[in-house]
């Protein structure tokens, strides 16, 4: 019988076990590697017999060594396995991740694109209906400015909320805030959550009522007051807010008051964005305006659903009278 000498298959090991403590001096110390210093110090012995002793074959030592042996390597060899799959598959989420983060990345910087180029079309839309409107250079830069500070002011509210939702409360007191000296406006309701195109339209709304108050109204005499309250009113379909307007102690409002780019925006734009009705009225006492909105629950955005009816495409989707939004008001005249 011959001795069993295997230096050369051990020396394998050896380059394992030198690996193994680069990469430990490397790389943080994980379970795997653990394992894997277990097994191969189990191996060692096997290494030292086969290295210093001599087993014959056949006999019972010999069968012991062998089966060792194939214990040893096969422990060996799953850990290696297991380690080479854990890093396969953590790679192949890194690429998956990666590739989501791209994607999400051009989703982005697609809607950025879309806001931008629909924001600037709605600027040229109140720079024409202003400019129409007024009567010196003074007026339209007076009423120009107001306006985009509006449409910039409910901007930042939704920017605020990742344009999720708007509370009214926060929006009615935003857009009042450049009128407000202390008592001469009153706001009263249970805060209601909208939508980024019900916080728009909404602010445009408020934006003009307030600007004509301040004008002509109750906010441009000392002792005039403003009054804005809502309520919540749930239905079997869904819910309506209602919105009231009225001014108090103002100058005498005439009878017959001419249609100006403001008064069509208060009218028109809310049935036509939000499919609400609005009763304006020009009472000698003050102007009184109620707006009954029907209430959609406001939803997590998520690309193209975070964006209101005038963040559409408005140069090319029809709404749902067949023209443009906000089309209606290019052409008149604000007074």
């Amino acid at each position: 019988m011959q001795p069993n000498r295997h230096l050369s298959p051990w020396s394998l090991t050896l380059i394992s076990c030198s690996c193994a403590q680069r990469r430990l001096c490397c790389c943080s110390f994980a379970i795997l590697d653990q394992w894997l210093i277990v097994t191969l110090l189990a191996w060692l012995p096997n290494i030292v017999v086969a290295s210093f002793s001599t087993v014959f074959r056949f006999t019972l030592g010999w069968y012991i060594s062998r089966v060792y042996a194939l214990f040893a390597g096969s422990s060996l060899l799953f850990v290696l396995l297991t380690e080479t799959l854990l890093l396969y598959t953590h790679l192949a989420k890194a690429v998956v991740l990666l590739r989501r983060s791209e994607q999400h990345q051009r989703l982005l910087i697609a809607e950025l694109d879309h806001r931008v180029k629909n924001t600037l079309a709605q600027v040229v839309r109140v720079v024409a209906s202003t400019r129409q409107g007024s009567g010196s250079i003074d007026d339209f830069v007076r009423s120009l400015g107001g306006r985009i500070q509006s449409m910039e002011a409910a901007h930042t509210l939704l920017s605020k909320s990742s344009w999720r939702s708007v509370g009214l409360d926060a929006l009615v007191r935003t857009e009042l805030a450049p009128y407000t000296t202390g008592t001469n406006v009153k706001i009263s309701g249970t805060d209601v959550m909208l939508t980024p195109a019900e916080t728009q339209a909404l602010a445009k709304v408020l934006h003009e009522l307030a600007t004509n108050a301040a004008k002509y109204g109750a906010l441009s005499i000392p002792g005039g007051e403003v009054s804005v309250s809502w309520a919540h009113k749930p239905n079997e379909q869904a819910a309506t807010l209602i919105l009231e307007w009225r001014e108090f102690g103002g100058p005498l409002v005439a009878s017959e008051v001419k249609s100006s780019y403001g008064t069509d925006l208060i009218r028109n734009l809310i049935p036509h964005e939000l499919g609400g009705t609005v009763d304006l009225v020009f009472a000698a006492e003050g102007v009184n305006c109620r707006i009954e909105i029907p209430i959609k629950r406001p939803t997590a955005p998520a690309g193209e659903d975070e964006l209101g009816p005038q963040d559409r495409d408005c140069d090319n989707a029809p709404d749902r009278r067949g023209a443009p939004p906000s089309a209606a008001f290019l052409n008149r005249r604000d007074g």
